[in-house]
């Protein structure tokens, strides 16, 4: 009786199995090829703590309803979607990578980066030729790069960054994929020489980041050949040995280069793309010398002549003679080009009222004429020149570069971008193919020149991509002027205003602005050994924009010299104040009033903004540029105010916490860009580090620039 009662138990059971199985194989076979091949990756992922496969479901017949699978329809109406991106960034998924990936032929975009996934990257997910962006970095992943990678003939971006990989670098099945434009192995174990190749065959790269790794050898001199490289080029943190090739300074001046913390040697070259970097992309190297390092290089021993015993036995008593004589006549020369100079320097001193000349500047021609575009007060065009006597001065030139002189300058025709209590700013057009902004100061300080001269020549030495230059300055006891570099597309404030009939930006261009502001400040923070220089007045207005959108910091050290100058208004002013900072459109300067405005101080920390006489600090600027960041973010000025400063705060934490969507921060323009969502989240929680209210707790500018490069160079994030 138990017997029969145990056999017929189990025959119900093995019904109940065989029906289960019915159903299962019934449900994966409505799969497609593709959804088998998903349900293949999902096997291997074994822990899922956030529930994002849990649509993966056998039963569901459409893979591309589930969670993070992208589908497109192919060139044929009538077909099936097909799977063209997988996307799962931080699930804090753990497990392997399925080499069945690799079967999905028309994927595009693989992105399962800030997971947990471990084991070797299977060498069958290069299988999936149509790959245009492989975005794995932040997981566990071990072994070495496959070089299956060269079949990757499609691919545009692949980061592998911040896993445990090691090997050698692959760069021959690199050099297969000449459409790449963003490569990132950072933070890898990867070891061995980087080959020439890089540098010759990805003639479309724009970012490269081999850092922080075991890299040896010498750095290859193709590397200069990356004439698309518009972003990062960082090989520190390795163990390069031998100089820095002089070819890399022929790379765009906009990109950051970072050779720091390896055992290179040598000079540093200092021009082009090199002579824009910093002290800090050089650091950690002992062997280096030269600017911007204090490290001064020794000078090569000088060739002796040796006329011994030994030496002189193939020289003739004549030729011994004509040498002596040829010493001699060499001394006189020099010694008559050093009298010539010293009686020019003496009667330009004579003939100049003041004797207002610099040691290391070159001074450009005497005037005795102010031009109209000098009284004018109300008038937007000026072009004529209008005499008027006024005390002799002179205009120094701070760069070679300079070709026009004084007589030029106030001659031209200009354009009044702006006036308030500190002075009024032009435009100076010159040429066709030059125009100057100058900045006109006031009539005060006619006793402090040395101070004038001292900080001016300081401004002038700073040279950067994302920096206005001043090119050169005017002074007489009645006049001081500015004179920069103009930048043509307006100020960051405008544009964000609508104040011009420019679109709104997108979000590629808010990166841009963003990481050239960054970088712009990072150097200047970084300049100088017992002198270190802050901004002190970072603004929208501030940030001026050429045709590309390319950023530049304005108004640097402005404040120093109208402290020398003191904050009157000039002469002939009626002492008024007039046009905001608003108003000026494009220069190569921004327009500061004396008084800060209510919209200014938001932008002011808060050490800064409540008391009088503070120094510009670090870390003011820092909080400063995060308060433009988070206006970039949200388009949006009146929610920075004080007033509704701690609803901005609750929405940023309660979009970072998951509970209100982003789409209620950003700005609307913006809307249709929410595939980038993941990326304006890391945006958002930079620009919180910059405006935490303990300037301590604040990061430095620099670790602002890296924290956004590494957002702005992911061409796409797809969440």
């Amino acid at each position: 009786m138990f017997m029969a009662k145990r056999q017929i138990l189990v025959r119900h059971m093995l019904l109940i199995l065989v029906l289960y199985l019915i159903v299962v194989f019934s449900c994966a076979f409505a799969l497609n090829w593709e959804g088998q091949l998903l349900l293949r990756f999902k096997s291997l992922i074994v822990l899922d703590p956030l529930g994002v496969l849990s649509n993966w479901n056998p039963a569901d017949a459409d893979p591309c309803r589930w969670s993070g699978v992208g589908c497109s329809n192919t060139s044929s109406a009538a077909a099936t979607p097909v799977v063209v991106t997988i996307s799962l960034p931080r699930a804090e998924l753990q497990g392997s990578l399925a080499p069945e990936l690799g079967s999905l032929a028309h994927l595009r975009h693989l992105n399962l980066h800030h997971n947990h996934l471990s084991g070797p990257i299977p060498g069958a997910i290069f299988n999936a030729t149509q790959l245009q962006s492989l975005f794995l970095f932040s997981n566990n992943f071990s072994g070495s790069v496959p070089p299956d990678v060269s079949r990757l003939t499609s691919l545009q971006s692949l980061d592998l960054s911040r896993n445990s990989l090691s090997g050698s670098l692959p760069a021959s099945s690199l050099a297969n994929c000449t459409r790449l434009f963003y490569v990132s192995l950072a933070h890898n174990s990867l070891s061995g020489r980087i080959s020439d190749l890089l540098g010759s065959s990805l003639s479309a790269l724009r970012s490269l980041d081999l850092s922080y790794n075991s890299l040896s050898g010498t750095i290859p001199e193709t590397l200069g050949e990356l004439s698309s490289l518009i972003d990062v080029l960082d090989l520190s943190h390795n163990q390069l040995s031998g100089v820095i090739p002089a070819t890399l300074s022929s790379l765009p001046e906009n990109v950051s280069v970072d050779v720091s913390y390896n055992n290179l040697s040598g000079p540093i070259p200092r021009e082009g793309a090199l002579a824009a970097q910093s002290v800090s992309a050089f650091l950690g190297n002992p062997g280096l010398c030269g600017p911007p390092l204090s490290v001064l290089c020794s000078e090569p021993p000088s060739p002796v002549l040796n006329i011994g015993r030994e030496g002189s036995r193939g020289l003739s008593r004549g030729a011994i003679a004509a040498i002596a004589i040829g010493d001699v006549a060499g001394v006189a020369l020099i010694c008559i080009v050093f009298l010539y100079c010293y009686w020019r320097a003496f009667s330009h001193r004579k003939t100049s009222s003041k004797g207002l000349t610099s040691s290391n500047t070159s001074s450009i021609g005497p005037t005795t004429h102010r031009p109209s575009w000098l009284c004018a007060k109300t008038a937007s065009v000026v072009t004529d020149a209008m005499p008027e006597a006024f005390d002799q001065g002179e205009l120094i030139a701070l760069d070679s570069e300079v070709t026009f002189d004084l007589d030029e300058l106030l001659k031209a025709s200009a354009y009044v971008l702006g006036k308030s209590s500190v002075g009024i700013i032009y435009k100076v057009i010159l040429s066709d193919e030059l125009t100057v902004a100058v900045r006109r100061l006031g009539d005060s300080g006619a006793h402090r020149f040395k101070e004038f001269q001292a900080e001016v020549e300081a401004i002038g030495r700073i040279r950067h991509p994302n920096i206005v230059r001043l090119r050169a300055y005017y002074w007489a006891v009645d006049e001081k002027l500015l004179v920069y570099n103009y930048i043509p597309n307006g100020n960051l404030s405008s544009i964000l205003n609508g104040q011009t009939n420019s679109e709104p930006l997108r979000w590629a261009a808010r990166l841009k602005i963003a990481k050239g502001a960054a970088r712009g400040l990072a150097f200047l923070h970084e300049q100088g050994t017992s002198r270190k220089f802050a901004h002190g007045d970072i603004k929208p207005s501030n940030v001026l924009l050429d045709a590309e959108m390319e950023p530049y910091i304005a108004d640097f050290g402005l404040h120093r010299l109208l402290n020398i100058v003191g904050s009157g208004v000039p002469s002939g002013q009626g002492g008024k104040t007039s046009v905001s900072s608003r108003s000026s459109t494009g220069s190569g300067v921004s327009f500061s009033a004396a008084a800060v405005s209510p919209e200014d101080l938001q932008y002011q920390a808060p050490e800064t903004a409540l008391s009088k006489g503070n120094k510009p600090t670090h870390k003011g600027d820092v909080y400063s540029l995060g308060m433009v960041l988070l206006q970039l973010l949200t388009g949006k000025l009146q929610v920075l105010s004080p007033a509704s400063e701690m609803e901005l705060s609750q929405w940023i934490h309660a979009a970072l916490q998951g509970k209100e969507p982003l789409l209620r921060i950003v700005d609307a323009a913006l809307v249709d860009e929410m595939h980038r969502a993941d990326d304006m989240l890391a945006f958002l929680k930079v620009a919180l580090a910059c405006v935490t209210p303990q300037p301590d707790q604040r990061p430095s500018m620099r670790v602002v620039y890296d924290s956004l490069s590494r957002i702005a160079t992911l061409p796409v994030s797809y969440v």
